[in-house]
């Protein structure tokens, strides 16, 4: 009977966590869904994320403003990266982060924005 009765309590603080399901996301390397419960992770999670994602289309920029063969497609597909971001960003973690937070990552997208630059044909090295 003991038993029973604290596989039922077991249940049910099961099911009070999954109530709180807090944030949600994709691994790319694990190939599987991941579940954030605990509150004080999501805010360094969603950074990391983001981090991780600007972090590969500032390297693209850079890769684009060194290149002797960029040309508009690689601008506009880049823009293009940033604006899916800026749009996932305001859509899905800004209902997991305060507005001061979700103000800095745009301003970062915008700055990318403004760097994204075509190099002239034949620039001189």
């Amino acid at each position: 009977m003991e038993k029973t009765i604290s596989k039922v309590k077991c249940d049910l603080e099961l099911l009070k966590i999954e109530e709180k399901s807090v944030f949600s996301f994709s691994s790319s390397n694990m190939g599987e869904k991941i579940t954030i419960y605990d509150e004080r992770l999501v805010k360094p999670t969603i950074e990391s994320i983001f981090m991780k994602k600007y972090k590969r289309l500032l390297y693209i920029i850079m890769n684009i403003a060194e290149s002797d063969d960029a040309n508009d497609s690689d601008a506009l597909i880049v823009l293009d990266k940033i604006n899916e971001l800026r749009e996932y960003l305001m859509s899905v973690y800004g209902k997991h982060i305060k507005k001061d937070e979700l103000h800095r990552y745009l301003k970062m997208l915008e700055f990318l924005e403004s760097k994204l630059v075509i190099p002239k044909k034949g620039k001189s090295r």
